[in-house]
């Protein structure tokens, strides 16, 4: 929550974004295979019955079995995560950012003399700047590179909800009844004002 702290205090325009299909945009940079069987092998046939049916073989329950090998970074296996990190990064970097060295999955640049960051986990990103038309020029060159996702100016991410006025930025984590509100004025001397509040009593923790 710093980051939307930094956000509400300069008065940043900010977006989410998602990749779609992330990790399909990833090589897999070493030999995985991958065991298909019953209706998903059926279906392969279908779609090219002369190519793939000599490679179909049956268990013992007559379930139709096919072995493939990957080319691409499929959800699921264990490295998928980290070749699309490294895609983006590199990608990030080429279009002039720089990567945190303390936490590598947030990215800088100055652009118009001002500060853009871009923070993400695994395909979620979030876009800030001062200026409206800079996030939107990143969004069109996110979306030439990995593909057309509709930007959001509110989201769930990892259960938190994020939305914002002219007032400053909120969130809400569902399921705890936690309200946050950054306000641009205070942002400076208090980064996060909570409420905390249950059926029986109710507080407020400043920290």
């Amino acid at each position: 929550m710093l980051s939307c702290a930094i956000d509400a205090k300069e008065g940043r325009y900010v977006a989410v974004t998602d990749i779609p299909g992330a990790f399909l945009h990833a090589d897999m940079n070493q030999d995985v295979h991958m065991l298909l069987e019953g209706t998903i092998v059926e279906l392969i046939i279908k779609l090219e019955p002369k190519l793939y049916r000599k490679y179909i073989w049956r268990n013992k329950s007559d379930k139709p079995m096919l072995y493939v090998k990957l080319r691409k970074a499929l959800y699921g296996t264990l490295q998928a995560a980290l070749l699309f990190w490294e895609l983006l990064s590199n990608t990030l970097k080429e279009w002039g950012f720089k990567v945190n060295d303390y936490d590598q999955c947030v990215a800088n640049k100055t652009i118009n003399g001002r500060q853009c960051t871009i923070i993400w986990h695994v395909d979620d990103l979030k876009i800030s700047h001062v200026d409206k038309e800079v996030v939107e020029d990143i969004i069109k060159m996110l979306n030439k590179k990995f593909g057309k996702e509709s930007p959001l100016t509110t989201t769930r991410e990892r259960g938190i909800r994020i939305s914002g006025n002219d007032t400053g930025l909120f969130y809400k984590r569902k399921g705890e009844d936690i309200h946050a509100r950054l306000h641009r004025q205070t942002a400076d001397r208090i980064a996060l004002r909570h409420e905390w509040v249950s059926k029986d009593t109710s507080c407020v923790t400043f920290i």
